[in-house]
Parts: structure tokens; C-alpha cells; sequence
């Protein structure tokens, strides 16, 4: 009799342990199931891991057109007039950059392909002529944005997304000059910049953040006049 107690007792515990070996090997990867229910199943591929987006293509996708209309405009017609990047967000909308002298007329909106009208309108925070800096703010829109580091240094290896004379979306890199100032402000050596492009970002690559705003195109020389990033201290640029 002990003898087939022996046996069934090891009977249950390999079942059991089958059992185990069953719910280790179902349990790798999750599937829908009816009734709001999760369930396992060894036959379900595995969801890939999201790719996380590369400071460059952040940079990318926060770069924006920046649009007016004005008065004399017909309903529904905008102008491409400058370029703006997202660069702080809260829970309800998002901040952009770009340069004051930009923000002449209005309304403003901001659109991230030329051949369509802007879909989101922004309001202006503020716009300081003297450091040639404002600030527009999005409601209800999450692009990505860019953060705000610390002032550019001359040999700074800088890169920029821009729309010149708003034909296409543009990225170009380029160097901060030594010295990195001249007269009218510290100067970008930086090839590529046209009519449009003010307002875009001076992105310090080794920073992997938003270092200055393009806000001057010096005529006939490779060389672009910026505002470091460090201006936009002391500006009451949030909302309320």
C-alpha cells in the first residue's frame, strides 16, 4: 500500500511542477483576451520597444513656420514669415522661440510643412526689441521641443533647422566664429541661412540643447548674427 502512496505522490508533484513549467513559459508575452481580460500565449510576438528619438530629430520636429496675417489679408490667408522651435511645454500647450522683429502684424500661427496653412494658432508672450526675443505660446499642441542650455562658445559646433524664404525645411550645421563677437552681437559661421531662417534655433550639438536664436543675416559673408540663450533671462515670457 506505502508503495502506491509513493507513486501518486509523485504522480501530483511532477504534474504540479508541470504546471509551473507551463505558466513560466505561457507568461512571456501578453495578448488581448474577451471580457477585458489579459492573457498569455507563447504563439504572440513580442511588441518591438519604442525607439527613442535622437536630439537631432527632436531639434527636427520642434522647428516650426512661423506664419502672419494681417489686416488688409483675405479671411483664411496666411504669409510665411520666420522660422520658431518649441522649446518648453505645460499642461496645456507649448512655448516657442523665435525673433522679435518677426512678430510684426499679426495674428500668428505655426505649421510644420510649407505647402499647408498653419493649424495652430499661438499667442504672443512677450517681445523684446532689444534682445530681439519673443516668445509665442500654443494652446492645446505638444510638439516636440528642445531644452534651453547654456550660452554658445566660440568653436562650438552648432546646428540649425530653419525655413529660408519658406521653401522647405532645411537642417544645416556650422561653427560658432572666434572671436564669437562682433558689433552687433556674437556671429555663427554657418553657410546656408536665407530670409526666413530668423527666428530659428542655434542648437549647441555637445549640449545636445537650444544655445541661442538665429536673428541676423550678415550680407555677402557666411556669417549669421544670434542671440545667446542666456537673454531670455529675465523676460516674462509664461503665461499667467
Amino acid at each position: 500500500m506505502w508503495k502506491w502512496a509513493v507513486v501518486c505522490a509523485l504522480l501530483l508533484a511532477g504534474a504540479a511542477f508541470a504546471q509551473q513549467g507551463d505558466r513560466q513559459e505561457l507568461s512571456s508575452t501578453p495578448i488581448d483576451c474577451p471580457e477585458g481580460r489579459v492573457c498569455w500565449a507563447t504563439d504572440s510576438p513580442v511588441p518591438p520597444l519604442p525607439t527613442p528619438i535622437s536630439p537631432v530629430q527632436r531639434l527636427w520636429n520642434a522647428a516650426h513656420l512661423l506664419y502672419a496675417q494681417h489686416a488688409e489679408d483675405a479671411p483664411g490667408s496666411w504669409h510665411s514669415v520666420c522660422t520658431a522651435v518649441a522649446f518648453a511645454s505645460d499642461d496645456h500647450g507649448t512655448y516657442f522661440l523665435t525673433a522679435s522683429h518677426c512678430l510684426d502684424g499679426g495674428p500668428f500661427g505655426v505649421g510644420t510643412d510649407v505647402s499647408t496653412p498653419p493649424v495652430v494658432p499661438v499667442e504672443v508672450t512677450t517681445a523684446n526689441s532689444n534682445r530681439d526675443l519673443g516668445v509665442l505660446y500654443a494652446a492645446a499642441y505638444r510638439p516636440s521641443t528642445v531644452p534651453l542650455g547654456q550660452d554658445a562658445e566660440p568653436g562650438d559646433t552648432v546646428a540649425s533647422v530653419s525655413f529660408p524664404g519658406a521653401w522647405r525645411k532645411v537642417y544645416i550645421e556650422g561653427v560658432v566664429s572666434s572671436p564669437a563677437t562682433a558689433s552687433d552681437g556674437p556671429l555663427l559661421q554657418l553657410a546656408g541661412m536665407h530670409n526666413g531662417s530668423s527666428g530659428s534655433a542655434v542648437y549647441c550639438k555637445e549640449q545636445a540643447a537650444l544655445c541661442g536664436i538665429a536673428t541676423t543675416l550678415l550680407a555677402d559673408t557666411p556669417f549669421v548674427g544670434f542671440v545667446q540663450i542666456s537673454e531670455l533671462q529675465g523676460l516674462a515670457w509664461q503665461k499667467d
